[in-house]
């Protein structure tokens, strides 16, 4: 009995850190992308997290006289630094004395046991992931500067730094609609929207990806369901998620896409994102295992807890790149 306890320990404990890693990569297309193999970054350590933002002209460039020219020497800075605070999270999956001796069976049926009531807490962890990254420091200090932060108003800072202190002031801003009336004609607006600026920035081969709340995806679908050209699953399926494309942007249904759904409401978001300028930095997590994981025995209670920590946030590069609506009407 004893060494099959043992066994089983192990079997669960295994279990849950094969499957958490994995785990978190099923959760909704956004979160898909930023723990893909692409979209996330190890970053070891440091007080903050630090990254190069191009905000400022260079002044020491220009046309001259090919005879006469006094040309400039002088240092002429041209980036900012965006500086995000680390962020952690903790995921633990308790099994109980009652829970072992339920599963005392055979170990085929414990198992089941145990990776049912595992699936669930990492189920859980993935919603909590997911919807952080669509959420906002401001209303929880301890979660990600999501993309209500970054797709914030001018005046209101991100990493540190605010439109409204640079000369240009679209310079840090994303591409804002306001059409409420969802139809091909404003999405497509919004995609060409980034691919000026994608040119300006000289970054015109990057993927974009759109993403959608379902009332938005929903009444879209419908307003061109008669005009099949701007519709295309066959390349999304193998995705996992539902989505469609416009011109050569795919559009995702997001679960945690912000919105009430509400109808004839204005507070339901579109969002168009170059997916490399979304990363996910880390240090703990995914396949790097912080020295806080373990197996424990927690003191005086019949309970035993697997536990994992992460630490990382999500870092938007080039906030300039993202077009946002937070205007249509469900």
């Amino acid at each position: 009995m004893a060494q099959q306890t043992a066994e089983l320990n192990a079997a669960v404990t295994q279990y849950i850190r094969d499957t958490f890693d994995d785990g978190l990569t099923r959760a909704t297309p956004l979160w898909n992308h930023l723990s893909s193999k692409e979209g996330k970054k190890k970053q070891v350590g440091g007080i903050y997290l630090q990254f190069p933002i191009k905000l400022i002209k260079n002044a020491t460039s220009g046309f001259i006289s090919g005879t006469n020219a006094v040309v400039s020497a002088d240092p002429s800075i041209q980036l900012q630094y965006g500086i995000l605070n680390w962020k952690y999270h903790n995921f633990n999956t308790n099994f109980t004395l009652q829970d072992y001796n339920v599963a005392m069976g055979s170990s085929e049926a414990a198992l089941d046991f145990f990776k049912g009531k595992s699936d669930g807490a990492i189920a859980d962890a993935m919603r909590e992931f997911a919807a952080a990254s669509w959420g906002s420091s401001a209303t929880n200090p301890l979660a990600f500067e999501g993309l209500t932060d970054i797709c914030a108003a001018s005046g209101v800072s991100y990493a540190g730094l605010t439109d409204t202190d640079y000369a240009d002031a679209t310079a840090y801003l994303p591409y804002i609609s306001t059409d409420a009336i969802v139809n091909y004609s404003a999405i497509n607006k919004m995609i060409d929207g980034v691919r000026v600026r994608m040119q300006q920035a000289s970054t015109m081969n990057k993927k974009v990806i759109g993403l959608m709340g379902q009332p938005i995806y929903s009444k879209y679908k419908s307003a061109v369901q008669n005009q099949q050209i701007f519709m295309n699953e066959s390349d999304v399926v193998k995705t996992g998620f539902t989505g469609f494309q416009v011109g050569d942007v795919t559009f995702y249904m997001d679960a945690d896409a912000l919105g009430t759904g509400t109808v004839g409401s204005t507070d339901n978001w579109c969002v168009i994102i170059p997916t490399d300028v979304m990363k996910l930095y880390y240090n703990f997590g995914f396949e790097s295992k912080s020295p806080f994981d373990t197996d424990v025995q927690i003191p005086l209670q019949p309970i035993k807890s697997v536990q994992k920590y992460f630490s990382g946030n999500i870092v938007c590069t080039n906030r300039r790149l993202i077009a946002v609506n937070k205007s249509f009407t469900a």
